[in-house]
């Protein structure tokens, strides 16, 4: 079975090919476009990370049981990191 890189005529590699030379022609930076593209992808990534943390915290300070303790422990790091930086 013939995969799209194969022919060249029809294929992904000529696509590109093409969209290459066109971009050359028009003053396009296709690589810094391309780098853009991934740079974005990457941000976004880490923005869906950021909300699904976000979220399980807001579900675990929803809960009495784990609001509690959470917020003890926020409050002793936070006398932890004054009681640090004093020093």
């Amino acid at each position: 079975m013939a995969s799209p890189w194969d022919s060249p005529s029809t294929s992904l590699w000529g696509t590109l090919g093409q969209a290459s030379n066109v971009a050359q022609l028009v003053g396009v930076d296709a690589l810094g476009l391309v780098s853009m593209v991934v740079q974005a992808a990457l941000a976004a990534r880490r923005h869906r990370d950021a909300c699904v943390r976000l979220a399980q915290h807001a579900e675990l300070m929803r809960r009495e049981a784990t609001r509690r303790p959470l917020e003890q422990l926020r409050g002793a790091l936070r006398r932890c990191y004054e009681l640090v930086t004093a020093c």
